[in-house]
């Protein structure tokens, strides 16, 4: 009869108090014993565990899922918590691996001080928390654990500086599951988040295997970076250190941001949140508030553009560029505000050679004088062509991100 040994997940991670516990990788026992933890725990920082235990029940459950097991006596385990005992930061990621001999487990990886090495299976790792693992039947275990990327991005807004708790660290966590699930992780290359409320967290590009692509703050003085994201109240900007001639392709690009409030509504003509322009190539979205249009350029100056039919300018703005050529932009994919603006691109195919600055467009490495957005960005991203499907659901992915946040427009 296999059975899988898993971990129990606790969710201490970023907030919570106490580690969470995952498996990567699954174990079969084609006989595996049922023991009956009986640690003896003295509420101080001493564990006395139980040297040994007698398997004393018998499974009633059989497992179902199809399992491709390990080699023969090794279990690994992926750990994402914040602390293992009183001792230690609570900053740190512990990734380790157990080695399982008969029904004694023992510790092998980054920091075998976190739990009892030598101790049987089931008992206690130090200090006040619960079992380490037991022999379960669970085949949705898998479900459970927290996305190494997330907590790789988690981890690095706390060294930071910056603040979290449970509420974020989950939204977080299901925002990258769902987009890999949906296939869109793969192709996006930048997503800032704006987490931490501080300038140094929210300039993390969330995808940390691209930390190239962290934005650089100018003029900080005229940004404020709280729970709802940066807001400028100037001549604040970022560069975001995405060259899109290099990084993506004209034929093959999306860029998409969510934010509120500003001057787009105030007469100030057409506003740029996010882009780029190199004095021949010009890629980006745009709200016009004089004449009441969204559009988007590209590849050169030319542009397409369309009257507003939605009330209000918050919410979220999603520009791409397919191989037909066809550029589109869209308002609220997901929401009941919808608009979508398309048309056939002109000229030659192109992207600008400059990075895409936040707050402002950029013009030749400076920011467009007078045309700075002065309202809350609460999350940008950049990548691939996305199709319209895609979009309303990368869209619907990040208003359910912000609806978790409690920012949301929509």
């Amino acid at each position: 009869m296999g059975r899988i040994f898993r971990p129990k997940r606790y969710s201490y991670y970023l907030g919570e108090q106490r580690p969470i516990l995952g498996i990567d990788t699954q174990f079969v026992d084609t006989n595996p014993p049922s023991p009956t933890p009986t640690p003896s725990i003295t509420p101080t920082q001493t564990i006395t565990p139980t040297p040994s235990i007698t398997p004393t029940l018998t499974p009633t459950n059989t497992p179902t899922p199809t399992l491709t097991p390990t080699p023969s006596g090794v279990v690994s385990y992926f750990y994402e918590g914040t602390r293992c005992d009183d001792l230690f930061s609570p900053t740190f990621i512990l990734r380790s691996s157990f080695v399982i001999t008969g029904n004694t487990v023992s510790v092998v990886g980054d920091d075998t001080n976190c739990y009892n090495v030598g101790s049987p299976v089931g008992t206690q790792p130090l200090w006040d928390y619960d079992v380490i693992a037991e022999f379960v039947d669970c085949p949705t275990c898998e479900a459970t654990l927290f996305d190494p990327d997330a907590a790789a991005y988690l981890s690095d807004v706390l060294t930071a500086g910056g603040s979290l708790d449970a509420t974020i660290s989950g939204a977080t966590n299901t925002l990258f599951k769902d987009l890999k699930s949906n296939g869109l992780y793969s192709k996006l290359d930048i997503l800032y988040l704006m987490l931490g409320e501080t300038s140094s967290s929210m300039a993390l590009n969330a995808i940390r295997t691209n930390s190239s692509f962290d934005i650089t703050w100018n003029n900080v003085g005229d940004l404020t970076f709280d729970y709802s994201g940066i807001t400028n109240t100037g001549s604040g900007y970022g560069n975001t250190n995405y060259n899109p001639s290099i990084e993506s392709s004209p034929t093959n690009s999306s860029t998409g941001y969510y934010l509120v409030g500003g001057n787009i509504g105030g007469g100030n003509g057409e506003v740029f949140p996010v882009g780029s322009y190199d004095g021949t190539y010009l890629n980006t979205q745009y709200q016009n508030s004089g004449a009441q249009t969204i559009g988007i350029y590209g590849y050169n100056t030319s542009r397409v553009e369309a009257l507003r039919t939605f009330a209000s300018w918050d919410g979220s703005y999603i520009g791409t560029f397919d191989n037909t050529p066809t550029k589109s932009t869209y308002k609220d994919a997901s929401g009941g505000d919808s608009q979508i603006v398309s048309g056939s691109t002109t000229g030659s195919a192109g992207l600008p050679n400059q990075p895409y600055y936040v707050m402002v467009l950029n013009v030749n490495g400076s920011p467009y004088s007078g045309q700075y957005y002065n309202g809350r960005v609460q999350s940008v991203f950049c990548g691939d062509y996305l199709t319209p499907s895609e979009v309303n659901t990368i869209d619907g992915l990040i208003n359910t991100f912000h609806t978790t946040l409690g920012r949301n427009i929509y």
